[in-house]
């Protein structure tokens, strides 16, 4: 399937062109037939990137949503069954000197799966490395999972609904436009049930994003 972003400045827009050819080779142009089906092919709308502009906002289909740095969250799609199932996401990060919030939501009308991310800066006022450390604390919550059977009773409660929380910390050491390095440390745990710690460095590289870590 064709899925093309039309940008403009910092707004985009994700089409799921939706053609597909049969045998013959021609495309299957059904789905077009009535100028209302553009709605349809709307898979997102997005203003800014996350990770790089203050404000960031996605709505609609998410398919690579990360929280954090990605130890309770990384790579979350609401997309799995699309186009049968479409879901209005929200992926929103704000970010400023002295504090940050975070928030990702897998359907605003079902509202089962979510999670939010706060940082502060508590010594942004200071120049210097130590300026920019960072300190967060995550929340999320699964209430219909999946895999329920994988879970112990107990981690799932009577209502199979899972939740995590965690606390990390990042310090940035170096960052300019062509090299980003970050120093990183988390930790989380899924309630009643066990806990995860992580650290390493995480950045980019010109227009590649890498990460090492110890988990």
């Amino acid at each position: 399937r064709l899925q093309p972003e039309l940008t403009l400045g910092k707004f985009g827009l994700g089409i799921d062109l939706g053609l597909e050819w049969d045998q013959q080779n021609k495309a299957n142009v059904q789905d077009w037939n009535d100028p209302t089906d553009i709605w349809d092919k709307i898979l997102y709308a997005r203003y800014g990137k996350k990770g790089s502009d203050p404000f960031a906002i996605r709505l609609g289909g998410l398919n690579n949503s990360t929280l954090g740095h990605g130890l309770i969250m990384s790579g979350f799609s609401n997309m799995t069954f699309w186009p049968d199932v479409k879901q209005l996401g929200v992926d929103l990060a704000v970010d400023t000197k002295f504090a940050g919030v975070e928030g990702i939501v897998e359907d605003v009308d079902k509202h089962e799966i979510f999670a939010d991310r706060l940082t502060i800066r508590p010594l942004a006022m200071q120049k210097g490395l130590f300026g920019k450390l960072g300190l967060s604390g995550s929340y999320a919550v699964d209430r219909r999972p999946v895999d329920a059977a994988l879970w112990s009773s107990s981690a799932l409660g009577g209502d199979n609904m899972i939740i995590i929380y965690g606390f990390d910390q990042d310090l940035p050491l170096v960052d300019n436009s062509l090299f980003r390095l970050v120093q990183t440390f988390d930790w989380a745990t899924v309630k009643d049930y066990g806990s995860a710690v992580a650290g390493g460095f995480m950045g980019k590289l010109a227009m590649f994003d890498y990460k090492l870590e110890y988990r």
